[in-house]
């Protein structure tokens, strides 16, 4: 009695593109910068390439400047990861579009990009978007970080993270979120060979493997549209 119930965990791997050069990125050679074009997959390598040489510069040579630096590069990538997510996550809600559900974004353009009823910190409405939830007028809701802790969230069943912070606590208290109903499921769309992956192994350390479920998103869609 009282006990939270065990969430369904669903993965849904996703491929970086590697063949379209669409992504200008600023470069230097021989002191003359020049802009080059990276597809999905080069624009992420060459983030966690900047990453790396600012995380040595910290670790080795305890530079404050540079931890700064390093960990700006981090949530920009974990934001550009989530933003090359966001056409896989209108398929999921397409697929969800009657049920109960909760996105997580990565900042409050995309939380209006994904939904129409945001809650965030800019929006006026956002109390009346959570009630109107709670009071089911309206079925899907998106948030940044206004609902991990200290908000009153009912019958949420599906809970979607578009984006996967790098804190362990926000993790934590964002899958609270959807277990507040008898049946909880969150959906993890992730990109394969990415931070994602070690994101995803600290989040679900204290799941029940037998919960945990991996499947593409034409299977999801398969299953769940109907």
């Amino acid at each position: 009695i009282g006990r939270l119930p065990e969430p369904e965990v669903i993965l849904i791997p996703l491929q970086l593109d590697n063949q379209l050069a669409m992504f200008p990125v600023k470069k230097k050679y021989n002191g003359k910068e020049y802009t080059k074009m990276l597809t999905q997959r080069g624009l992420i390598d060459d983030m966690q390439g900047l990453i790396d040489w600012y995380k040595n510069k910290v670790v080795n040579l305890g530079n404050s400047v540079m931890k700064f630096r390093w960990l700006s590069k981090c949530l920009e990538r974990n934001k550009q990861l989530s933003m090359f997510k966001e056409e896989y996550t209108k398929r999921i809600l397409d697929a969800l579009k009657n049920e109960r559900t909760l996105t997580f974004c990565c900042d409050i353009k995309q939380s209006n990009k994904l939904g129409e009823n945001s809650i965030d910190s800019k929006n006026k409405k956002a109390q009346e978007n959570l009630d109107d939830f709670n009071e089911r007028k309206i079925n899907h809701i998106t948030a940044i970080n206004c609902v991990n802790e200290g908000c009153n969230l009912s019958d949420c069943e599906y809970c979607i993270f578009n984006f996967l912070s790098s804190s362990s606590l926000v993790s934590i208290q964002r899958t609270g979120r959807a277990l507040r109903h008898p049946n909880p499921k969150i959906i993890i769309p992730y990109f394969e060979n990415t931070r994602e992956e070690e994101q995803l192994e600290k989040m679900l350390i204290d799941i029940d493997a037998q919960n945990i479920k991996k499947t593409t998103l034409s299977l999801f869609e398969h299953k769940y549209r109907d």
